[in-house]
């Protein structure tokens, strides 16, 4: 299980505009958009940690996302991720 403090804190990192490209490009670079068929392993290696930085993020249900998608699945990401318990009760103390 990944403890939530790190998660909040991922979550703020690459929640900004700035922060959901450089999670684009890491991704990117990580093999995240390539397709699985044409893997080495290696490239399956980097995947996979590209799938356990989406875990960190909340994030749990990866699955192959094309080359063009990239922008519109980083944006979607933080669109449609639940908020974590303790932020959702800030939310709701505020009216939000």
């Amino acid at each position: 299980m990944i403890d939530p403090k790190l998660k909040r804190i991922m979550r703020r990192v690459f929640e900004t505009r700035e922060g959901q490209v450089a999670l684009q490009v890491i991704l990117t670079d990580l093999g995240f958009f390539d397709e699985p068929p044409r893997m080495e392993p290696g490239d399956v290696a980097r995947r996979t940690y590209a799938t356990r930085l989406l875990s960190y993020l909340g994030f749990t249900h990866p699955r192959y996302v094309g080359d063009s998608m990239k922008p519109q699945f980083v944006k979607a990401l933080f669109d449609n991720l639940p908020l974590p318990p303790e932020e959702r009760k800030k939310k709701n103390a505020k009216g939000v």
